[in-house]
């Protein structure tokens, strides 16, 4: 059984892209999609994260381009106490009141993306991962000072991953 995909002209004339991570630096970025998901880890399996959608604003070079971010609702959470001072929704004192995912869409702040280089599966080497972004700050949108803040793609390593040769 076949299905029918109804296709436009431009859809059908696109070409599939090979989209490198943007390089390692602050960019200004708007929350474009939130979901709370469950950790499929083994460690922490189950427990709450959001997982945001991030659009880049700034710089110009780099508009519109996409970086995830899986901000965990558990254990020490610096990624929701990061994201939350940088939103205004945390003051640094106490427990944390995380908003519903749908009431941050919109909300802008400066994100610190680094490089991930290709990795391994640590429960099946032979499954590789192409390099990623992955924010590892947050700021206030207020701090954001425009131009010349992206520093290179030099990628990282991250703990529990192995960087191919």
């Amino acid at each position: 059984m076949s299905i029918r995909v109804n296709v436009s002209e431009a859809v059908a004339q696109s070409e599939s892209r090979d989209i490198e991570p943007v390089p390692a630096g602050k960019y200004l970025v708007q929350i474009d999609g939130a979901e709370i998901k469950e950790s499929q880890s083994e460690k922490n399996k189950g427990k709450p994260y959001v997982n945001l959608e991030l659009t880049i604003v700034e710089p110009e070079q780099y508009t519109g381009r996409k970086v995830w971010w899986n901000v965990m609702l558990f254990g020490d959470a610096y990624s929701a106490v990061w994201l939350g001072k940088a939103l205004g929704f945390y003051d640094g004192k106490g427990d944390l009141e995380f908003p519903e995912p749908g009431d941050l869409l919109g909300q802008r702040f400066v994100a610190k993306a680094v490089v991930i280089g290709e990795t391994r599966d640590k429960n099946d080497p032979s499954k590789v991962y192409a390099p990623k972004n992955e924010v590892k700050g947050a700021w206030n949108e207020s701090t954001w000072t425009g131009a010349n803040v992206v520093t290179g793609n030099t990628p990282t390593k991250r703990a529990g991953a192995s960087i191919l040769p």
